[in-house]
């Protein structure tokens, strides 16, 4: 049984094997698959960098909501105290 020469080209990054092997050959499939792991294993590396990025944001603004909400109800009670003493000042005044 001859075996077809294979002649593999690394361009860009991007390997390129051109050969006589049909689809069904094993090493040309463990190949595809083993590249294909790889590419899905960057994928994955970036939405995990991603998801943690996302989750120090969504932090951020949790903080910054608490932070928001501590500030308007110190607002209303200094507009609830402005307000006591403008009603006892008239009527001091009156």
């Amino acid at each position: 049984m001859s075996r077809m020469k294979e002649k593999t080209y690394i361009m860009n990054d991007t390997v390129t094997i051109i050969d006589d092997r049909g689809d069904a050959d094993l090493e040309k499939q463990i190949f595809t698959l083993k590249n294909r792991v790889k590419e899905l294993e960057d994928i994955n590396e970036g939405h995990r960098q991603l998801n943690g990025s996302l989750r120090v944001e969504i932090q951020t603004l949790k903080v910054s909501q608490s932070e928001h909400e501590k500030d308007k109800n110190l607002l209303q009670g200094y507009k609830n105290v402005i307000n006591d003493l403008s009603a006892r000042l008239r009527k001091y005044e009156s």
